[in-house]
């Protein structure tokens, strides 16, 4: 599993939805919308901003809440599975974009604990702040921003180490 996926499975938004439209734009764009039970939303959707972006995997699901494929269920599914998709090689954290560095760490709840922060917004306007951007996307091509990045991580990183030895 790469690094991008194991990270979308930890925090990840999971929730049953029900397609409500489907309409095409002028530009040739499809919008979809779904509705959401109210004790199905995750909380933190409250949280993000309008226009903010997200992956999507969508499973169509049977009345008895199984995968519905076409033809039946998953488990009369006869036709041979495709060939595997090798994952790709794990990242090293040094190998990674620093705008990838800081999405992984501003969702780290130790990091929120070595902040003394509460939400996972919180955690990412830190971290623009010491490396005092605009945008994380900024830490990447601008030098001093990523050595400020760099002392942070460094800090937090013995930090960390510190509590755990402790505990």
């Amino acid at each position: 599993m790469t690094v991008e996926a194991e990270i979308a499975r930890k925090i990840g938004y999971r929730m049953e939805v029900k397609k409500h439209a489907l309409s095409q734009l002028q530009d040739g764009s499809v919008k979809v919308t779904f509705t959401i039970h109210p004790q199905e939303v995750d909380q933190r959707l409250y949280a993000d901003l309008m226009g903010q972006r997200y992956v999507a995997v969508i499973v169509p699901l049977n009345d008895d809440d199984t995968p519905k494929v076409s033809g039946g269920h998953a488990s009369q599914q006869t036709a041979a599975p495709e060939a595997p998709i090798p994952p790709a090689p794990f990242s090293k954290w040094s190998e990674l974009k620093y705008v990838v560095r800081a999405g992984i760490l501003a969702e780290n709840e130790d990091f929120m604990a070595y902040a003394a922060l509460q939400k996972f917004d919180d955690a990412a306007e830190y971290i623009r702040d010491v490396c005092g951007v605009q945008s994380r996307r900024e830490i990447d091509i601008n030098p001093k921003s990523r050595e400020a990045f760099d002392r942070m991580h460094n800090s937090f990183t013995h930090w960390r180490d510190y509590e755990r030895s402790a505990a």
